[in-house]
């Protein structure tokens, strides 16, 4: 997107929360009111509503890591070892700082403690804009990639998968129709707006769409 198509894509949530943050007015001018906040809270004033704004709106203050090994190196040594019960893993050691959360609409969740206020905001302003709340939402699970010996990211808590079911690995549920993802695009925008990833642009757009993690 252009700046004036971003612009132009700020769900209203986004817009009326940057205004009341820096005390303009919502109906104003977009670009105006980006500004305004990038300079009540610090950050260079070019108008462009990215991750930047994003993070310093509703982020937990933790930086994202761009790539795995940031991951590891961000979390540290966390010896673990096979359950034997599928993919499953037990920390023998260390273990990541888990809390559970109450989701807007009920729904609970464990996540990496730092995100829990992140993702509270990110999922209600997601479900919001897109028209599309997920009943099946899931993030802490110890475990490996399928055939591999490398952690899962939802071993750290900081990977959701959404309504797997009817978001399924490809984008096309059993009935032919595309994924709820791919029918209500503005839920994943929103997380990618705040620098984390869908799934489903892996393998050429073909990937896990149930799963959206906090990696850039």
């Amino acid at each position: 997107m252009n700046k004036q198509q971003r612009l132009d894509w700020m769900p209203r949530r986004i817009v009326a929360d940057m205004a009341a943050a820096c005390g303009e007015d919502p109906n104003g001018d977009r670009e105006a009111l980006v500004i305004a906040y990038q300079m009540s809270v610090g950050l260079s004033a070019d108008g462009w509503p990215g991750k930047d704004t994003a993070q310093s709106l509703y982020g937990s203050g933790v930086a994202i890591p761009r790539n795995r090994q940031a991951v590891e190196r961000a979390f540290g040594p966390m010896p673990w070892k096979k359950t034997g019960r599928g993919r499953g893993i037990k920390w023998t050691a260390a273990a990541p700082d888990i809390d559970s959360m109450i989701l807007h609409n009920g729904a609970k969740l464990r996540v990496w403690s730092p995100l829990v206020g992140e993702v509270a905001a990110l999922f209600a302003i997601a479900c919001e804009a897109s028209g599309y709340t997920p009943k099946s939402v899931a993030s802490y699970v110890p475990r490996v990639i399928g055939g591999t010996d490398r952690l899962s990211f939802h071993s750290y808590g900081i990977a959701i998968d959404f309504d797997p079911t009817k978001n399924p690995w490809g984008g096309v549920q059993k009935n032919g129709k595309p994924s709820m993802m791919r029918q209500r695009p503005m839920f994943y925008e929103v997380f990618e707006w705040a620098g984390w990833s869908w799934g489903g642009r892996w393998e050429d757009g073909k990937g896990d769409d149930m799963h959206i993690e906090r990696k850039a």
